[in-house]
C-alpha cells in the first residue's frame, strides 16, 4: 500500500510522462473500483485532485473550481478567455465514477436521489462527502479556490460538494445549463421538482433568461433571491467580435436525434434528403456538415448512415461560431443552437412536417409567430428541404437582418448591455466570495497533492 502511494504521488506530480495516458484510465470503472478498495477516499481524492485541469492558470488571480460537463465547456472557455479568474476543471465523469464506489444506483439519477435517499444511505453519502471535502481541500491549498462553480442544481454527481462547500464555509454556485425555451418543458420540469420536493441548498444560481428563473421560484428549488439573470457566456464570441467573416462554404444540419427533441422520425428523413443533396452536389465545393451533439450522437448517425452513399461531413467538436460563420443554410429543430443561428449571417430552417410537425408548446422556434418566419424558413415536407438545399447551393447567402435577429434572440436569451454575458457571470461569483477566509491566492504554478 505504502509503495502504491509512492508510485501515485510521482505520477502526478506535473510534467511525469505518462500523466495524461494515466488519467485516462484511471477513471476506467473497474479500475477506479480496484483503486479505491487498495485505497479509499485518501487515494481516490488525491488522483481526482490530480485530474484538475488547470490549462491557463495564473498567478495571482482568485481561483474557481469548475464541476465541468462536456456542453459546459463552451460557456467555461469563454470565462476563462474573458474573465479575471482562474477557473480550473474537475471533470463530472470523474465524480461519476468515482461516487459509485460508495452510492448506490437509486441515488445517481438525476433530481431523483433527493427523495431517494434515506437513512440507510448514511454511511455512503458520508464517505462521499468525505471524499469531496477532502478534494475540496486539496483545491483549495493548491489553487487557492474561492468557489465551486457546478452547471446545475440538481446534479446527484454534485451533492457531495454541496455539502462539502457548506461545511468549509466557501459558496456553491451554479451556472445553469437547463434552460427554459419549449413551454411543455417548464411545466415538466415543475413537476419534476414539485414530485421531488427538490429544494438547492447551495449558494446562489445564475441563468441564462427569466423564463428558467421563474421555474425555480415557482416549483421553490430555489428562493428570489438566490437567482440571478447574466446570459450565456457561449454568445459572447458573437458580440466581442471573435466571429470574424468567412466564406460561405457550408450547409449545416443540426442533429436532433433522440426523443428529447420530439421529433426522431423527421430527423431521420433530413438526414437521408442531406445525404442525398451531398452527393448530388459534391462538386459544387460546398461542404455537407452534420453537426452532432457529442461522440455518442456522431456514433448513432454514423449508425443511421450505414449502407448510405453520401459526402456529408460529420463533426462535434467544431464549434457553432466556426461552423455558423461559414454555413450559408443551417436547419434544425428543438435545439438551443438553432436559437444561437440567429447571431449568424446564415439562412435558418426550421422542419414542420411529420413528427416535427408540433404543437406550439412543444416548439423552441414558434412557426407560427410572424415574428419568427420573418428570421426562420418553415419547411412542410422532406421536398421542401431538398428544394432548399438546392436553392443554397447554387445563390450567395442572402443579406440578413443582424439588428431584428438579435431582438428576437432576447426572447430566449438574456443580453447584457455591454454583450458581454461572461462579465455578468464573474461578477456573480465575485459577489459571493467570503473576504479572504479561502487559502490565499497562489503566486506560483500548483502542484498536485501529495
Amino acid at each position: 500500500m505504502r509503495l502504491l502511494k509512492r508510485v501515485i504521488t510521482a505520477v502526478t506530480r506535473p510534467g511525469y510522462a505518462f500523466q495524461h495516458i494515466l488519467q485516462g484510465r484511471l477513471f476506467n470503472p473497474a479500475i477506479n473500483r480496484t483503486l479505491e478498495r487498495l485505497g479509499g477516499v485518501s487515494l481516490m481524492a488525491r488522483l481526482t485532485n490530480w485530474s484538475i485541469d488547470c490549462v491557463g492558470w495564473r498567478p495571482g488571480r482568485d481561483t474557481v473550481l469548475v464541476l465541468d460537463r462536456l456542453y459546459f465547456s463552451k460557456d467555461v472557455t469563454e470565462l476563462r478567455r474573458l474573465g479575471a479568474c482562474n477557473y480550473v476543471n474537475l471533470h463530472t465523469h470523474v465524480l461519476s465514477v468515482t461516487q459509485a464506489n460508495w452510492l448506490p444506483e437509486e441515488l445517481q439519477e438525476q433530481i431523483s436521489y433527493w427523495p431517494r435517499t434515506r437513512p440507510e444511505h448514511a454511511a455512503a453519502w458520508a464517505k462521499a462527502e468525505a471524499y469531496a471535502d477532502a478534494v475540496l481541500t486539496q483545491a483549495r491549498q493548491r489553487f487557492g479556490a474561492k468557489a465551486v462553480l457546478a452547471s446545475n442544481v440538481d446534479y446527484w454527481q454534485h451533492e457531495s460538494f454541496r455539502r462539502a462547500c457548506q461545511r468549509q464555509g466557501i459558496p456553491f454556485l451554479v451556472l445553469c445549463q437547463e434552460q427554459q425555451t419549449v413551454p411543455f418543458t417548464y411545466d415538466v420540469g415543475l413537476k419534476l421538482y414539485r414530485d421531488a420536493d427538490f429544494r438547492y441548498t447551495g449558494t446562489a444560481v445564475a441563468v441564462f433568461e427569466g423564463r428558467t428563473r421563474d421555474m425555480l421560484i415557482e416549483c421553490d428549488c430555489c428562493t428570489p433571491d438566490q437567482v440571478a439573470i447574466t446570459g450565456a457566456p457561449r454568445l459572447d464570441p458573437w458580440f466581442d467580435g471573435t466571429v470574424k467573416p468567412a466564406p460561405a462554404d457550408t450547409l449545416t444540419l443540426l442533429a436532433y436525434d433522440g426523443d428529447q427533441y420530439f421529433a426522431p422520425n423527421c430527423y431521420l428523413e433530413a438526414l437521408r434528403v442531406f445525404a442525398d443533396a451531398s452527393l448530388a452536389h459534391g462538386d459544387k465545393g460546398i461542404d455537407f456538415v452534420l453537426k452532432c451533439k457529442d461522440a455518442e450522437d456522431q456514433a448513432r448517425a454514423i449508425g443511421h448512415l450505414e449502407g448510405v452513399d453520401h459526402r456529408l461531413v460529420l463533426t462535434h467538436e467544431r464549434t457553432l461560431p466556426e461552423l455558423f460563420s461559414r454555413s450559408r443554410l443551417v436547419m434544425g429543430y428543438n435545439t438551443l443552437a438553432i436559437l444561437e443561428a440567429l447571431l449568424s449571417p446564415a439562412e435558418i430552417a426550421v422542419p414542420a412536417w411529420s413528427d416535427a410537425d408540433r404543437p406550439r408548446a412543444e416548439q423552441i422556434v414558434d412557426t407560427g409567430d410572424a415574428e419568427s418566419r420573418k428570421h426562420y424558413l418553415v419547411l412542410d415536407g422532406p421536398e421542401a428541404w431538398r428544394a432548399m438545399l438546392d436553392h443554397a447551393v447554387a445563390t450567395p447567402r442572402p443579406a440578413v437582418d443582424t439588428r431584428a435577429r438579435r431582438q428576437l434572440l432576447r426572447r430566449w436569451f438574456h443580453v447584457p448591455e455591454d454583450g458581454c454575458a461572461s462579465r455578468a457571470v464573474e461578477a456573480f461569483i465575485r459577489s459571493y466570495f467570503v473576504g479572504d477566509s479561502a487559502t490565499p491566492t497562489q503566486t506560483a504554478m500548483p502542484r498536485a497533492a501529495e
